[in-house]
């Protein structure tokens, strides 16, 4: 599993915040792996990670985030990506023609099999669709993990 997070956490509590990206952070493409591990990481709090989440991050054809994020909870793993897919072919026309996928982990570090299976699967799925997955991750307790 690689780590794609240049986290710049402050010293003193260990936690990053937004002033630790650039000032125009949204408005920079997130096709920079470390840029959007970073981003993801501030975007997915701890109460998301801990309720099997996933962020759906709409993005321009140029990779630009596009508010506002979507985040659904409870997802069940095991059970594959069709029920997103399916809502994304109801309302991505509203989006951009690319997205992020961000999914939650329990996990201290690492990156889960199945997470990385749902998350290629989602891929697959976007892109029948017309929606280029331009990046795919998974936050886990301490660290933004990027599926390669």
């Amino acid at each position: 599993m690689e780590s794609t997070g240049t986290l710049r956490a402050d010293p003193q509590t260990g936690l990053m915040s937004y002033q630790d990206l650039p000032p125009n952070w949204s408005q920079l493409p997130l096709l920079n792996p470390a840029h959007a591990a970073n981003v993801v990481d501030l975007v997915m709090a701890e109460r998301d990670r801990d309720h099997n989440s996933v962020l759906l991050l709409p993005c321009t054809c140029d990779g630009v985030p596009m508010p506002p994020p979507i985040m659904i909870s409870d997802v069940e793993w095991d059970q594959g990506p069709e029920p997103l897919i399916e809502l994304w072919s109801h309302v991505s026309q509203g989006f951009g023609c690319n997205t992020l996928l961000l999914a939650s982990s329990h996990a201290q570090s690492g990156q889960p099999a199945r997470h990385k299976a749902w998350l290629d699967q989602a891929a697959a799925g976007f892109s029948k669709l017309g929606t280029t997955v331009i990046g795919r991750y998974t936050a886990a307790r301490d660290t933004v993990h990027l599926s390669r």
